[in-house]
């Protein structure tokens, strides 16, 4: 392929078979890594690599690059080229087992050796990562298989995370006919991008060179979550977010894979450490580009347990994970109605095999199960969603505020009928403001009803907070209005925080809390209203009432509960003959 960027101007690479698209690789991996770590100045040692044709473009695009070499000769000769370019590297002739341990974020190996030095090399990279560092590995086929190289790759404690065709053909014409075919000439360049785009679409097992993207395994055993987003705002993510961080305590790898787009939670993930690939749909085409992405993600990560969660992930990532040969495939359903209809319901039909275990958050979303989705009992599991009991503040015995503060937490969707909240609150009689928690695709139709309700300024509109667990204190009633709930996270805080509640009257919100709470009918404006003024005019009752219920054992919820329940599932599912 010609240069095309401006980096291309400084290497040679372009007389390299493959060379230009293997730099563009390592570079997009490392880009992908950068965008974990936002403002991070990241700290990356290049070895094999001695004419700096790797070092000096990388460190084009502003990073910091310490390349090593084996002659004085060669690092002093990168150093002159890359003052004489104006892109600062530290060329130096260390050898690699004498770099400081933990130093580098990113080690990249331009060049291999031999395949079977690949586990020595690749060991002694990896003493040189910082804990959750990368390490790239570029890979000429000789006499050994891809198989091979991969397995050597993971003789070295390396789970790899990527691994892409760099090359596929132009290696072989250009030694067999090296007479005829001039590197850096237009045939050579016109064979390159041929070779690179054949690589992109023939099996990578077929190619002569590849890219490996590599990081230390936490744990020999792996679990990959498959998430539509990674919405802040949903709870269905939350959770997901949160057995990730625990299943490492009983000795499972976690990786989450969003794979329309990301979302609020990136953050919350890189801050616990938790890895996460985006696999971003763009185009029309989009979904199916990202089933052979995924497929390929999941052959290379080699999960032991493949969990789906919401229905773009429930169909799109278990179509890949049986096309990569997953094994154990666990889908978790999280609602007793969803969006996607009677074709939906078709297609979740015809997957249910695709399925080992189905889990159900409540019985009611068992029944669903059973009834709509048609799968068999034997394949369903209920456990419930959990809570961070601990981290809940709860709400003092006292008496409400002069002016009342209600409370509404939810995606401003009409599941949780929103619309019908305004609307009730707009016939409520006496004085309160009322906090809403959420965002959705229904925030600027709600925002202009509440203005024509006249209700506006009582409204104060949060958006999507880190956490909620210290805000029902400030608060006296909490309201629930759903239309169907799978589970209803959020009400169970709200119980274990001491808070009057209104809930909708629904199969789960009994499973839940036995007609403990406040419960009106779906939908009506009538009986919502009716139930906020009930507690308002009685506010003593219903306080007695929440308090009493927040002295529950709620254990049964809880975080950890939940994730146990979840390990147990898992090693059940890899070795079938462990006990419960």
């Amino acid at each position: 392929m010609k240069p095309s960027l401006p980096h291309h101007a400084t290497t040679t690479l372009h007389r390299t078979a493959g060379g230009l698209r293997a730099l563009d690789l390592f570079i997009e991996r490392i880009a992908s890594y950068s965008d974990q770590y936002p403002g991070k100045e990241l700290n990356i040692l290049v070895v094999g690599d001695e004419n700096a044709n790797f070092a000096i473009p990388i460190a084009a695009l502003g990073y910091q690059i310490t390349n090593l070499h084996l002659s004085e000769t060669s690092a002093l000769k990168a150093q002159k080229l890359s003052q004489e370019l104006g892109i600062p590297i530290n060329a130096k002739t260390t050898r690699l087992m004498e770099e400081p341990t933990g130093k580098y974020d990113i080690v990249l190996n331009a060049l291999s050796g031999p395949t079977e030095e690949i586990t020595d090399t690749c060991q002694t990279m990896l003493d040189k990562l910082k804990t959750h560092g990368i390490i790239l590995f570029g890979v000429t086929k000789q006499k050994s298989t891809y198989a091979k190289i991969r397995d050597n790759i993971k003789d070295a404690n390396l789970r790899i995370f990527s691994s892409v065709a760099s090359c596929s053909f132009l290696n072989g014409v250009c030694a067999k006919y090296s007479n005829r075919i001039k590197k850096g000439s237009s045939l050579f360049h016109f064979l390159d991008g041929l070779d690179g785009l054949l690589a992109v679409h023939l099996p990578r097992k077929r190619s002569s060179a590849w890219v490996f993207e590599c990081r230390k395994k936490i744990s020999p055993k792996l679990v990959a979550y498959v998430l539509p987003t990674l919405s802040a705002g949903g709870g269905a993510e939350r959770l997901v977010m949160q057995l990730a961080a625990r299943v490492p305590d009983s000795g499972y790898e976690a990786h989450i894979i969003a794979n329309v787009r990301g979302g609020g939670l990136e953050e919350s993930l890189r801050d616990q450490n938790i890895p996460f690939t985006i696999l971003a749909r763009k185009g029309i085409f989009g979904r199916l580009r990202n089933i052979n992405i995924l497929k390929n993600l999941l052959r290379d990560l080699e999960p032991d347990i493949v969990h789906t969660n919401l229905f773009a992930a429930d169909f799109w990532g278990r179509i890949s994970a049986r096309m990569a040969g997953c094994k154990n495939i666990i889908t978790t359903i999280h609602n007793v109605q969803n969006d996607y209809g009677k074709l939906g319901i078709f297609v979740m039909r015809g997957l249910k095999s695709f399925s080992k275990i189905y889990i159900a958050i409540s019985s009611d979303v068992a029944e669903y199960l059973k009834n709509t989705l048609r799968v068999p009992s034997a394949k369903i599991t209920t456990i419930h969603n959990g809570i961070e009991i601990p981290k809940i503040i709860k709400r003092q015995n006292r008496p409400f505020h002069d002016v009342p503060r209600l409370l509404f937490i939810g995606r401003l969707e009409p599941q949780k009928n929103p619309d019908i909240f305004l609307r009730a609150l707009a016939e409520v009689r006496g004085r309160f403001e009322c906090s809403i928690y959420g965002e959705g695709t229904m925030e600027h139709e709600l925002k202009h009803l509440a203005d024509e309700l006249g209700i506006l300024p009582r409204i104060f509109w949060q958006g999507v907070v880190p956490s909620t667990h210290d805000v029902y204190a400030d608060h006296d009633i909490f309201i629930l209005p759903s239309a169907w709930e799978g589970f209803g996270l959020v009400a169970v805080e709200a119980a274990v925080a001491g808070i009057p509640m209104v809930v909708s009257d629904l199969p789960v919100m009994r499973e839940l809390f036995n007609e403990k709470v406040k419960m009106v009918k779906p939908g009506s404006i009538l009986d919502l209203t009716q139930a906020i003024e009930d507690i308002l005019s009685r506010p003593g009752d219903a306080i007695n009432q929440a308090q009493y219920l927040s002295n529950q054992d709620f254990s049964r919820y809880s975080i950890d509960k939940m994730a146990s329940d979840h390990v147990e599932l898992y090693n059940l599912l890899i070795d079938p003959g462990a006990k419960s």
